[in-house]
Parts: C-alpha cells; sequence; structure tokens
C-alpha cells in the first residue's frame, strides 16, 4: 500500500512542473551557466547563448559577454534546456533564488529573451536553498555545461 502511495505521488510532483513547449525563435536566446565567486582557473564562470540554431561559449571568464561558436554536435545536446525551463519561473520577475555563492557554494544563471521580453534569475547550488521545481533545472545546468566541457 506504502509503495503505492509513493509512487503517486511522485507521479504527482512530476506533473505538477509544467515544462515550457516554447521554441526559440529567431532573435529570441537563452544564456545559461554556472559560476564560483572564490575559485580559480577557466571553470569558475562558465556561460553559454543558446539560440535557436546554435550554441556559442563565453570565452571571457569576465562579464564582457564575448562568444564564440562551438559544433554543431554539442548545440544538439544542449537544444533540450529551452523545454526544461519550468513555466512558473517564466511568470516571475527577475530574481534570485537562495544566496548563490554566499559560502562558496556557487550558483546558475538563466537568461531568456522571448519574443523581445528580456527575463534573467541567478539561483544558488544549495538545493536546501531554493523552491524544490527549480532542483532539477538547476541539475540540469550543471549536468549541460559538463557535457560542453567535456
Amino acid at each position: 500500500m506504502r509503495v503505492y502511495i509513493v509512487i503517486l505521488l511522485a507521479g504527482l510532483i512530476v506533473l505538477s512542473c509544467k515544462k515550457s513547449t516554447e521554441k526559440l525563435e529567431d532573435g529570441d536566446y537563452i544564456v545559461f551557466g554556472s559560476f564560483y565567486g572564490f575559485c580559480l582557473g577557466e571553470e569558475c564562470r562558465e556561460m553559454y547563448l543558446l539560440t535557436n540554431e546554435k550554441l556559442y561559449e563565453d570565452i571571457d571568464d569576465s562579464s564582457t559577454d564575448e562568444y564564440v561558436e562551438l559544433p554543431s554536435d554539442l548545440y544538439a545536446d544542449v537544444v533540450d534546456l529551452e523545454t526544461a525551463i519550468p513555466v512558473d519561473l517564466k511568470e516571475l520577475p527577475d530574481s534570485t533564488f537562495g544566496c548563490p555563492d554566499c559560502h562558496d557554494q556557487g550558483g546558475v544563471h538563466l537568461t531568456i529573451k522571448k519574443d523581445g521580453v528580456i527575463q534573467s534569475w541567478t539561483i544558488d547550488n544549495d538545493l536546501d536553498a531554493i523552491p524544490t521545481y527549480l532542483h532539477s533545472l538547476v541539475g540540469l545546468i550543471h549536468e549541460k555545461v559538463e557535457l560542453i566541457n567535456n
């Protein structure tokens, strides 16, 4: 009996996390990545720009946004990110969730430009500090960053 309740609850949680089905059009983009403040080396700030056709990497680890195009096979590996963004997040104004990098735990960044509207969020890596519906998104962003870097 308990197994059925657990399965039912798990199903409800999955169904309650509405994902976007919108696709990026010309002029739309997603900027995503991870960052760590007290860090040395190239992997302290990893930001990427995803358009409807290509994937770019920010080659400058400061915040000047100098992008270089990445191979098309990497684009194919990350394009599903655009439909994995929770609708609940898109309905919120620009905001910060948790306290990203306040105690060296880092964070992820997400910016979406859709139909001329730009929205931006910074999300703590500490899952206890953010809403449950963002857990899979934070994990997915880290997964995509790692995939691109390997």
